[in-house]
């Protein structure tokens, strides 16, 4: 009598075990990826400016989930954020976490421009250029982040000469 007497059903068998195991390790549980949770600056310049080469930062600020700062020309919101989640699979690496800023103008609240600024594997500081209705300034970048606490230590910039 042979050891595996339905040789088909035992690979059928093991096919599906496989299968399965490939899809829990696949499609696992992801959850919230906290690389780093720096402390909140105490102090940061608010709306001054200052240069740096030809680098001119027209201000600095932390501002909290839904918080916002303007001066005459220009309105930031912190919108909102979706930190990085990682999975429990194999080589998995973390996505990028999500920073939610909206720029507008004070006077009647429009909005220039939205945007979702993406920080990969827990870089300390993202931002990018806008592509906005004008006033808003060409460059921003997000010094620090705590996504827990849920604030953001963000710089707006420009170059020298700019009248934004």
């Amino acid at each position: 009598m042979p050891l595996y007497p339905n040789k088909d059903a035992l690979m059928s068998g093991l096919l599906f075990a496989l299968l399965v195991t490939v899809l829990i390790t696949e499609t696992g549980c992801c959850r919230a990826y906290y690389p780093s949770l720096p402390a909140r600056p105490v102090h940061v310049d608010g709306w001054k400016q200052r240069e740096e080469g030809t680098l001119l930062t027209l201000g600095s600020f932390v501002l909290n989930k839904g918080e916002t700062t303007e001066n005459k020309k220009l309105g930031i919101t912190f919108v909102g954020f979706e930190p990085a989640r990682i999975c429990s699979t194999p080589l998995s690496e973390p996505s990028p976490a999500k920073v939610r800023l909206r720029f507008y103008t004070p006077s009647d609240q429009h909005t220039l421009c939205e945007t979702t600024v993406l920080i990969p594997n827990g870089a300390l500081s993202g931002g990018g250029n806008l592509d906005c209705i004008d006033p808003a300034p060409p460059s921003f970048s997000i010094r620090s982040y705590n996504p827990k606490e849920e604030w953001i230590w963000l710089e707006i910039s420009t170059t020298k000469g700019d009248t934004r």
